[in-house]
């Protein structure tokens, strides 16, 4: 629960300009809006459960313990597998097993502790129902109880989980509730997220839960590349890797668990300063250059690892290369068979050597510009990355042949580089590359664009930014503001706030993860015959 003054509201406390400081830069003002207000504190209190109910009118649940599960062998541990099945009667064979587990919650009325399953992924809800227990105490089995074993298996077979309290000697607190949980087999099937509550809003709604999600196995991913993997001016659930993410729990019933490494302007060619980072790592601002060939390295648990999502060779290739028209293009032509082909394919075999059983997909480009991008937007673009240009009648025609070839080009050497790995290691199709099918009517400035553009709607950057008529379009604008002016990139302002301009947007995420599961029912990671 977040604790807000009364005067301040919670709607608006995420659209109040924060007090930036001045960067001065050669063709740039930044005007300051001075509107923090001090009193608008935040306080989160969910996982207090001594704060006084008179105060803030719920009662927060936590977890604080569980039992008879197994958690990731990565990360922080968000979602938990049953590691114990139980019989509810011992009797035939084909009885199916139950997931039995403990789970020890921490709230001021434990005696009003209730538990929901959100069944995923239709997200229908089912309470699971408390059954008392008389004789046994079910403290690290199920209750040696006739009557408790009957009911149970009466609510299991119905596909209604159960609970018990199960409190031994290690709760210490009357705040602290443990109780045994049985759940339906099929309840396994796509996953279930439990939520422990006592008390409700006005709507039915639980308050302050806790929340433990409940899968049936870990699916293991690893993200490494630049900024189309990373998915710049992307939220969270819109990038690629999020929705892909989304199909494989949701066909295969699994909780998939993310490690990613790419960031805007990782390169394949570690360079000088090549290093990892460990502070303010924001993938579309980073700190510091950590090489595609480093996050291969950085993998975690690399024997558990079932995918690779991964791309790169755009910023070895460099991005002024492909669009300043003063650079010939024979050597676009050299660079982009360079980076694209032989570094890849280098890049590949360490890959395959280091994560040897996972499957690997490989992402390619896209036409940047089209014929129909508009010119004065593709001026405004030019400048942020730094290209001059001699914009003339024509120069879009010239830009759309440009980023073709490049579009083209890196098809054809990805797809080899991902043959080549392939014949290296045996044959096997275990390495793929898949091309989201972008059209130059969907190129940045169109009117159907799949790559963000431009936008003049948005008051608070005119009042800040007074010498840019346009603005990135994207949604993550003003936190990457906020964290370009934090992390000291004033002398690369413009840049480091356009660097959205040309990645895909929601719906050019949405090809690309298409692509890529359908790449994944032709591997047969995912079943064949869905959509």
């Amino acid at each position: 629960m977040t604790l807000n003054p009364p005067h301040c509201s919670s709607a608006n406390k995420h659209r109040r300009p924060r007090r930036y400081a001045r960067a001065i830069l050669p063709w740039l003002i930044l005007s300051l809006v001075a509107s923090v207000n001090l009193n608008c504190i935040n306080i989160d209190l969910s996982g207090d459960p001594s704060v006084n109910s008179a105060t803030v009118g719920t009662s927060p649940v936590s977890l604080v313990r569980t039992e008879n599960v197994d958690t990731p062998a990565i990360g922080i541990a968000t979602s938990f597998k049953p590691a114990t099945l139980r019989s509810l009667t011992g009797g035939a064979e084909d009885e199916p097993t139950i997931p039995l587990l403990f789970l020890t919650f921490a709230t001021r009325n434990p005696q009003a502790l209730q538990l929901l399953g959100i069944l995923n992924p239709a997200l229908t809800s089912s309470s699971l129902i408390e059954i008392a227990v008389t004789n046994g105490d079910g403290l690290g089995d199920v209750p040696d109880d006739v009557a408790f074993r009957q009911r149970a298996k009466t609510n299991l077979d119905a596909g209604v989980g159960i609970f018990w309290v199960a409190n031994d000697h290690t709760i210490t607190s009357d705040r602290h509730r443990r109780v045994g949980v049985m759940l339906p087999p099929s309840w396994l099937d796509f996953g279930v997220t439990i939520e422990a509550y006592v008390s409700r809003d006005l709507s039915g709604q639980p308050m302050d839960a806790a929340r433990v999600t409940i899968t049936k196995d870990f699916f293991y991913l690893a993200i490494i590349g630049d900024s189309v993997q990373w998915g710049n001016g992307l939220r969270e659930k819109d990038k690629m890797s999020a929705l892909t993410t989304k199909a494989i729990e949701r066909e295969l019933g699994v909780k998939v668990i993310q490690q990613r490494y790419a960031h805007a302007g990782a390169r394949i060619v570690p360079a000088i300063g090549d290093s990892v980072c460990l502070l303010s790592c924001f993938g579309e601002a980073p700190t510091s250059s950590t090489s595609i060939t480093l996050q291969a390295e950085l993998i975690e648990r690399p024997d558990l690892v079932q995918l690779v999502l991964m791309d790169g060779c755009i910023n070895d290739v460099g991005v002024d290369t492909i669009i300043d028209a003063n650079v010939s293009l024979e050597e676009l032509g050299q660079k982009t068979s360079l980076f694209c082909g032989e570094e890849m394919t280098t890049l590949l075999d360490k890959v395959r050597t280091l994560v040897p059983d996972a499957d690997v997909v490989v992402t390619g480009y896209y036409p940047m510009v089209g014929a129909e991008s508009d010119l004065s937007q593709v001026e405004q673009w030019l400048g942020s990355e730094n290209v001059p240009a001699d914009i003339e009648a024509g120069f879009v025609e010239i830009l759309t042949a440009r980023t073709a070839i490049f579009h083209d080009l890196t098809k054809q050497r990805l797809q080899e580089a991902v043959d080549l790995t392939n014949e290296a290691f045996g044959g096997s199709a275990r390495v793929a590359f898949v091309d989201a099918n972008f059209s130059p009517d969907n190129a940045a400035f169109t009117e159907e664009p799949w790559l963000w553009g431009l936008t003049d709607d948005d008051p608070l950057f005119g009042d800040l930014i007074r010498d840019l008529a346009v603005f990135p379009e994207d949604p993550l604008l003003r936190r990457r503001l906020d964290l370009c002016l934090e992390q000291g990139f004033e002398t690369e302002l413009v840049g480091c706030i356009f660097s959205s301009i040309g990645h895909p947007n929601e719906r050019g995420a949405q090809a690309f993860a298409e692509a890529i599961i359908e790449q994944l029912r032709t591997m047969e990671i995912l079943p064949t015959g869905k959509e």
